[in-house]
């Protein structure tokens, strides 16, 4: 209760009576400064902890999409004309899509006449920083040409 000289007390602040339909209820509007504290930490720390999870949430996917796109690298790197799709799987892993010849790019030249499908790799960054790995392979299933489409 508020003290006689027109301060407040330490304990509380203020009183203040409102009136429902029941009859008049003393409602606390002022909480002391611990129960301030731990009302704010009470939001204060959820709030924290989701911010956290965000934040390594995000990290982890940038390591994951960092790593994914050096293996692809190295692994298209590796990859011969007439390597098996099996050889390809293991360098690179499974295609995002797996096209007709020339079905996600356009057409394709007369050199490439013999193509029956391709595995499109895209990185992990694309679209927006688009870079694209092609395998294109032949009637016998093995690795007839590759190609990487970059937009700089």
């Amino acid at each position: 209760m508020a003290s006689l000289s027109g301060n407040p007390t330490n304990r509380e602040l203020e009183i203040r009576f409102t009136q429902f339909n029941v009859g008049w209820i003393i409602i606390r509007s002022c909480l002391t400064l611990k129960e301030m504290r731990q009302s704010i930490e009470n939001i204060e720390r959820p709030l924290a902890l989701f911010l956290i999870a965000v934040v390594l949430t995000l990290l982890l996917f940038l390591g994951w999409a960092c790593w994914r796109a050096k293996s692809l690298a190295k692994g298209f790197d590796k990859i011969t004309v007439g390597a098996t799709e099996n050889d390809v799987f293991r360098l690179m892993g499974s295609p995002k899509k797996v096209l007709k010849c020339g079905e996600f790019f356009g057409p394709f030249p007369e050199e490439e006449l013999g193509c029956t499908k391709e595995f499109l790799y895209p990185s992990p960054f694309a679209p927006a920083l688009p870079e694209y790995y092609v395998v294109r392979f032949d009637t016998n299933n093995l690795v007839k040409n590759t190609y990487l489409f970059s937009s700089p």
